[in-house]
């Protein structure tokens, strides 16, 4: 697990490391996140592996701005008005792929494939959305903190956790001590309404 200071140049290596299918840590305006190709599926694998998280499990993106997600993802009304209000921004939508966008659909776990829903967001936050632009349009982004166990806001926090795993993050792109925060709100629309699947930052 290599530390690397947070600068345009390291940046340059991590985005690097992601295409080259491999996991990176980086800041959110959260916590810190675990990033990867989400046309891989090598590193979706290496991301499930590393967290310890269940195969089950869909994970969530982060996406370099909203005309890549409406390339990606159909939108309704009410999705479209939580966009325009909250995004960039802590807030995560489950929305449904395009069928006509296959090559994003075979590369994401087997319950994602079958539903075709996944949780998107677009952050506030440069460096996440510089890491998803230089990668096609997205990243894979869930917290980097093994299951079960706390989200990290420290490099030092991050070690910690991971000392004793036998499969590590591969890059770790050091951006300090982030301000603690709770993670995004992540929500669904069904039937015109609004559901709230986790209650995060943002209170609708």
């Amino acid at each position: 697990m290599k530390i690397i200071k947070n600068n345009k140049k390291n940046i340059n290596l991590a985005t690097a490391t992601i295409k080259n299918g491999c996991v990176v840590v980086f800041p959110t305006e959260t916590v810190y996140g675990l990033a990867a190709d989400p046309f891989n599926e090598k590193a979706i694998k290496k991301v499930y592996v590393v967290k310890g998280r269940s195969f089950n499990k869909p994970l969530p993106l982060i996406a370099a701005d909203f005309s890549v997600v409406k390339k990606y993802f159909k939108m309704s009304a009410p999705e479209l008005k939580l966009v325009k209000k909250y995004w960039p921004g802590p807030l995560t939508i489950i929305l449904k792929i395009k069928t006509q966008t296959t090559k994003h659909k075979k590369c994401f776990a087997k319950k994602v494939r079958e539903s075709g829903l996944v949780a998107v967001r677009v952050s506030p936050h440069k460096i996440a959305r510089a890491l998803a632009a230089a990668a096609g349009g997205f990243i894979v982004s869930t917290s980097a903190n093994i299951s079960t166990k706390p989200e990290c806001f420290s490099v030092a926090e991050i070690k910690k956790q991971f000392k004793n795993s036998r499969s590590k993050p591969d890059l770790v792109l050091d951006a300090g001590c982030l301000k603690k925060s709770k993670p995004s709100t992540i929500v669904k629309v069904e039937k015109g309404k609004v559901v709230i699947l986790r209650q995060g930052v943002i209170k609708l």
